[in-house]
């Protein structure tokens, strides 16, 4: 018996942000708005947002100094401005970024432990949390996993469990309409790693395969067009994608690419999409000899072998296909292996991993 665990609300369509304010004055009164410094502002998500909350009557706060890449730093800073604003509902807008963030400030005024402790814990509490993308890429509306780096020893961590689940999710693609194009292509390159990823997973059921091959669908055919000329038609369905990218992974889990992406992002600051990217055409081709029929599923969908349709639309989208693209120093990669054999990830990877395996697929991905 499989659960298919997902928000409790989710609302999607074009100007579905403006359904905010009704849908948080059902969970509280006080709602903390937790966004980045610039994206939030400019898709005009944020002015939306604060009128649909200030229409149905409620108090709100906004925490707009989250980082690009979220550190503990930025859940402890949101923890102290919900407690001295008594929020009671926080809603995160923008990327992966403000989206994760806004579940670990819910987590951390629920269960009062501080984001750290939580990392190793199966979380079941939080205040509820209203999560709108303006990206589309991460799906973290619509998953139970929130992720962190601790710069102090350079770790990304993961917090999960079902508390982590957004209450509601709303997905506008309208809000997509203004990203920038490296950001349209690394977030779309992020959710086709989700979907890739989700299909290949130990965990993978029939329902969540259904999610990942039609998400796999629509940004192959569309993510070109999205980056390089911003069409709105190409954004909304690969807003689209994101979205049944994310509802797939949560329910089956990713697998070695994210596994070895979070210590380069860790370790070298590499943005999370463009690390995916570089990984996945090497740990796809690494999997091949134990996908079975889905590798004969997946070349049908890329219309090649997906390694080969993978690496050419990187170049398509102007993104790094190689680490030393963006690292210009020789890396010693033992420590990297050491955290992706830990990683929780590599357990769900379909084809075994050895310390031997993870060392030569970042070797060749250099």
């Amino acid at each position: 018996m499989r659960y298919l665990e997902l928000p409790s609300v989710i609302i999607y369509g074009i100007d579905s942000i403006d359904s905010l304010g009704e849908e948080a004055k059902k969970l509280g009164t006080r709602a903390l708005i937790v966004c980045g410094r610039t994206s939030a502002r400019k898709s005009g998500a944020l002015d939306r947002a604060v009128a649909s909350l200030k229409k149905k009557g409620l108090e709100l706060e906004i925490f707009d100094k989250v980082n690009p890449e979220p550190e503990v730093g930025d859940v402890e800073r949101g923890v102290e401005i919900a407690k001295a604003f008594g929020a009671d509902v926080i809603v995160g807008i923008g990327g992966g970024s403000p989206m994760d963030v806004a579940k670990g400030i819910a987590v951390c005024l629920k269960t009062g432990k501080s984001i750290g402790e939580l990392k190793n814990e199966d979380v079941k509490g939080s205040l509820p949390v209203i999560n709108i993308p303006t990206t589309a890429g991460t799906g973290s509306e619509v998953t139970r996993f929130a992720v962190f780096t601790d710069p102090a020893i350079k770790e990304k961590f993961v917090v999960r469990g079902p508390g982590i689940v957004p209450r509601v999710a709303i997905v506008d693609p309208s809000l997509t309409y203004s990203m920038p194009a490296n950001v349209a292509a690394s977030s779309g390159i992020d959710a086709l790693s989700h979907a890739v990823e989700s299909f290949m997973s130990n965990k993978s059921t029939l329902t969540t395969d259904v999610l990942a091959i039609s998400a796999i669908e629509f940004i192959n055919r569309y993510l070109e067009d999205s980056v390089v000329t911003g069409n709105p038609s190409a954004r909304e369905k690969v807003a689209y994608a994101s979205f049944w990218a994310g509802m797939s992974f949560n329910n089956s889990s990713v697998v070695l690419v994210h596994a070895m992406s979070r210590p380069l992002g860790a370790f070298f600051h590499i943005p999370h999409g463009v690390a995916n990217g570089i990984l996945l055409p090497y740990v796809v081709k690494f999997n091949a000899p134990a996908l079975g029929e889905k590798l004969d599923v997946l070349r049908r969908v890329f219309g090649r072998d997906p390694w080969d349709r993978i690496s050419e639309l990187l170049k398509k989208v102007n993104l790094p296909d190689r680490i030393s693209s963006v690292v210009k120093e020789e890396i010693d990669f033992s420590p990297l292996v050491e955290q992706v054999l830990n990683n929780a990830s590599t357990f769900n990877n379909p084809r075994p991993v050895s310390r031997e395996d993870v060392l030569r697929i970042y070797k060749e991905a250099f």
